[in-house]
């Protein structure tokens, strides 16, 4: 099958919400799970060759990357930057975590739980809600703001082609505060003088005897 024009005049509104929802929960897969993620320059605000597939030889009018995107297409690219929020966040879980894992959530797998360190995703790949199991987890992670932001209240279902992060109360970050940061350096550099001290004195004192 061939097209040629605009294809998100073609699809439709209800077509266009249904590929926002597929590009988001497939963006949620690729930076939630372990290793580097990769993605196509513009896929984050729905970049579109308009039907042409192999666009080698096509005209900069069809090749170049169309920013104005960005805006029409906001929501898709803030949930890209709250993905990537999430991930750089928490480093030790989503990207270089032996040990996460996914399992079905459903029989035919067309729902999967996946556990990575003090979070667990469901990712809902079907048409309808899916029920989703809380015990354990104290905080439900919304990204489609750009941001990560945190709410105790707990969602009961994963929406039809979606996802939801869950997390236990005391998760721990792969970055540290500045203060910590800082904290911690004045420590190493103060048990560092020590260490010089005491040896200039000891070698002081063997220069004497």
């Amino acid at each position: 099958t061939t097209f040629a024009g605009d294809l998100f005049a073609a699809i439709g509104a209800d077509g266009l919400k249904a590929v926002k929802a597929q590009n988001k929960l497939c963006a949620a897969i690729v930076f939630l799970a372990q290793g580097t993620p990769f993605i196509n320059g513009g896929q984050e605000f729905m970049r579109t060759k308009n039907g042409d597939h192999n666009s080698y030889m096509s005209s900069d009018a069809v090749n170049a990357i169309d920013m104005s995107f960005v805006e029409t297409n906001k929501d898709v690219y803030n949930v890209y930057k709250g993905l990537i929020a999430l991930r750089k966040a928490y480093s030790d879980t989503f990207g270089a975590n032996k040990n996460a894992s996914a399992t079905k959530a459903n029989t035919d797998g067309s729902v999967i739980k996946y556990t990575a360190g003090d979070f667990v995703v469901y990712f809902n790949s079907t048409k309808t809600d899916f029920d989703i199991d809380t015990e354990g987890y104290a905080k439900v992670v919304d990204v489609t703001s750009g941001a990560v932001v945190e709410s105790t209240t707990l969602p009961t279902v994963v929406g039809a082609k979606n996802f939801v992060i869950l997390k236990k109360a005391f998760a721990k970050s792969g970055w540290i505060p500045k203060r910590e940061f800082l904290k911690g350096f004045m420590n190493f550099c103060r048990a560092k003088a020590k260490r010089l001290f005491l040896n200039f004195r000891k070698e002081i004192f063997l220069k004497s005897a």
